[in-house]
């Protein structure tokens, strides 16, 4: 039978900042409502003369909602002392994002239409109770005895979101993710305190600049700037980072370039991250907690908390050691001696430095190679591109090899570059497209939308996701480095505008070129995107400027792109189509499927969909299953509580799931390994170790799960380092 759970407390630590486990340091439990089954909700408050580990029965299964909070607190608080292993807990949080539905207890309860909802007045009363300055609890007072009454309406609510969710899937995956969050992330405070000292410093002396320059009461205000700026010969809609960052300061008279420089180093926020780093830190130096199990609800991938370590900047320029001592010291004048007035800058090159190993072990960093690559091509049976990625792996030679009808061997290293680009080319995520619509993040756009190709609007032919690629940034948009961009001097690669300054071609607002930025930023690894077939150009506006729709999805036209002569690129076209049929074929095969309630094909490793009047559900090979809440089908797919659903998205939601269950499957194989794993970034996994234990990692991470067969390529690569590199 199990237990229904829910707590209130109270700390000096912002729980929303430093996270349950630093939290629960020095937390006290004020209240303790539970229900065993079906039984009468029961309570306990820090008023009562018995512990509460005397009177709450835990023998039976735990759940709660967020149940890390319940299970770290109570066994870190200072009036309780509890502790339990976290297979002795189930999560309806973690149960409710499963079902894509929401997190949070009042809006899942919501969206299910729950007899019981969570009560709004909660708010207030842990305002009251639970947030310093605290009001001690009063058993005459009615606020107190209400707090009481919003913890046992909790139980009620959590009790019934259970009986309507579906039981955890893989709870022997969540047990080792909630594990992994309990182990210690070890922190250089050295490093966070020298560059939050070195912050603090910076952005005052800017600040009191800014105030001197434009006579501003308080030039941190976006109003008083924008309206300050457009007064000088400024021209601009809003104040957003990459407005500002898009700004060539030299274009400018002398006052109001160094007002620009000054908010542009101020429009940074990387070094924001060292101050979460501070928060989160707790007694022992380190950070827990930092993994969000479950993040995507469409795939079940991880996503970061609070540190977020899967969006920590690379900066621009590299993490030495003499970086690390020189920001150790705390002295913004010294730091600017050695490396220039780029302050934000710097100090975000070395975020990703802060994590490191206890002394005595390194750091053990492994990253599956081109998964989302090999998984699609193993979903679509894509036998050519499975054979190469069992070989040598040189897929941008096959593929060249493919489109130009020659041996791999023979491929030139202009014909490698083009077939690299219909390989990649992509835009990365959150950079906004131009549409009918407004301006809408990449991943985002859907079929129904029309995007700007700096004559029209047009049509195109969807997303497709990419994977995770390196990029690089240059005048505020991020793009891999062989994107084609259109300048003021003709259609290059995107590396190449950004070696050589030349002006990106702005489009949407009369076709003017943009001004010159300066340099690029190095590379950063993200979430990447592309368009098919955006109109007869074969080009859409991203980020303000003008690109193409790159690889050879894109028709005629973006092939020309890459200096492929007109006369043979609807040759190359449908070469490049003809070399992939199976990978196209099974985009329309997913969502023939998923519109009748069947397999996609029983030769293929088995994905399957299931409709009912609620649900669209898609079985992946795992086992796990895929929720689509309120799906609706359309002319052009599904409709999913206002979200468009195509065929490239079916498609991505299953690679990105796969790829997810691989590193599952690996996570549970280090942990049988004795490998001490301490968090996972996209799909790499680092682990604290002796560099001799790097060889393991990489095999285990390869080690293919029961559900799938030989015919699923793995390949990892790693490193062992000082501090953490990659991500």
């Amino acid at each position: 039978m199990p237990i229904h759970v829910d707590i209130e407390s109270r700390s000096y630590i912002d729980l929303t900042k430093a996270g349950a486990h630093a939290y629960a340091e020095d937390a006290e439990v004020l209240i303790c409502c539970w229900a065993v089954d079906d039984g009468e909700v029961e309570c306990w408050t820090i008023l009562d003369d018995e512990p509460l580990s005397k009177v709450l029965p835990l023998d039976h299964k735990a759940c709660a909602h967020n149940s890390q909070f319940e299970r770290v607190v109570l066994a870190g608080a200072r009036n309780v002392k509890l502790h339990t292993e976290p297979e002795a807990w189930d999560c309806t949080a973690t149960r409710a994002r499963m079902m894509n539905l929401p997190a949070s207890l009042a809006d899942a309860a919501q969206a299910l239409g729950l007899e019981h909802q969570k009560d709004r007045r909660g708010q207030a009363l842990i305002r009251k109770f639970s947030i310093p300055p605290f009001t001690e609890p009063d058993p005459e007072d009615k606020d107190w005895l209400d707090f009481i009454d919003y913890c046992k309406q909790d139980v009620e609510v959590e009790r019934e979101l259970s009986r309507k969710l579906k039981k955890m899937a893989q709870p022997e995956v969540w047990y080792q993710d909630q594990r992994i969050n309990d182990r210690a992330i070890y922190l250089d405070g050295a490093l966070i305190d020298g560059a939050i000292a070195i912050d603090t410093a910076h952005r005052e002396r800017c600040m009191s600049q800014l105030r001197e320059l434009t006579g501003l009461d308080n030039p941190n205000s976006t109003a008083q700037l924008q309206g300050w700026l457009n007064n000088n010969g400024v021209e601009i809609e809003d104040m957003r980072k990459a407005t500002i960052q898009s700004l060539n300061p030299s274009d400018y008279t002398p006052e109001v370039a160094e007002v620009l420089t000054l908010r542009q180093q101020l429009s940074q926020t990387s070094s924001k991250k060292y101050h979460a780093m501070k928060v989160s830190t707790c007694s022992d130096g380190a950070a827990r907690g930092i993994l969000q199990y479950y993040g995507a609800g469409n795939t079940g991938r991880w996503a970061g908390r609070r540190i977020q370590p899967q969006n920590l900047a690379r900066g621009t320029v590299k993490a030495t050691s003499t970086l690390r001592d020189t920001i150790k010291t705390g002295d913004l004048d010294w730091l600017e001696t050695l490396y220039g007035d780029d302050v934000q800058g710097v100090l975000g090159s070395a975020l990703r430095s802060a994590l490191i190993p206890p002394k005595g072990q390194s750091m053990l960093i492994s990253d599956y190679s081109a998964i989302e690559a090999r998984v699609l091509a193993w979903l679509a049976g894509e036998e050519w591109v499975l054979e190469e990625f069992r070989g040598d792996g040189k897929i941008y030679e096959a593929t060249a090899a493919k489109m130009y009808g020659v041996n791999k061997a023979d491929v030139t290293k202009a014909q490698r570059q083009n077939g690299k680009g219909a390989t990649l080319g992509c835009i990365a995520e959150g950079e906004g497209v131009l549409t009918n619509k407004g301006i809408v993040p990449i991943e985002s756009v859907t079929c129904d939308m029309l995007l700007w190709d700096g004559v029209e609007f047009v049509g195109h032919d969807g997303l497709i996701f990419k994977g995770y690629q390196e990029v690089i940034e240059y005048e505020g948009l991020r793009a891999t480095r062989d994107h084609i961009v259109f300048t003021s001097e003709g259609e290059c690669r995107f590396d190449h505008a950004a070696e050589s300054g030349k002006r990106l071609i702005q489009s949407g607002s009369g076709g003017e070129t943009l001004r010159v930025a300066g340099g690029h930023n190095p590379r950063e690894k993200v979430r990447v995107y592309d368009i098919l077939n955006a109109g007869p150009r074969h080009r859409f506006t991203v980020s303000g400027r003008l690109v193409h729709n790159c690889g050879f999805g894109g028709g005629a036209g973006a092939v020309q792109a890459f200096g492929i002569e007109g006369s043979i690129a609807q040759k190359v076209v449908t070469d490049w189509r003809a070399a992939n049929p199976n990978i196209r074929k099974y985009w329309y095969d997913c969502m023939r499927a998923a519109k009748r309630g069947s397999v996609v094909n029983p030769k293929l490793p088995r994905v399957e969909y299931k409709r009912n009047r609620s649900w669209l559900m898609c079985k992946l090979p795992s086992g796990r299953i895929l929720y689509y809440p309120n799906a609706r089908p359309t002319d052009n797919g599904f409709e999913s509580n206002g979200r468009k659903i195509w065929h490239g998205i079916l498609v991505e939601n299953i690679v990105q799931a796969v790829a997810r269950d691989l590193l599952a499957n690996a996570l549970m194989e280090c942990e049988k390994e004795g490998l001490d794993v301490r968090f996972t970034i996209h799909d790499e996994i680092v682990c604290y170790g002796d560099p001799d234990q790097l060889p393991l990692l990489e095999e285990v991470m390869c080690r293919l799960p029961e559900w799938a067969d030989e015919n699923l390529p793995l390949n990892a690569e790693g490193e062992v380092a000082n501090w953490y590199l990659k991500g």
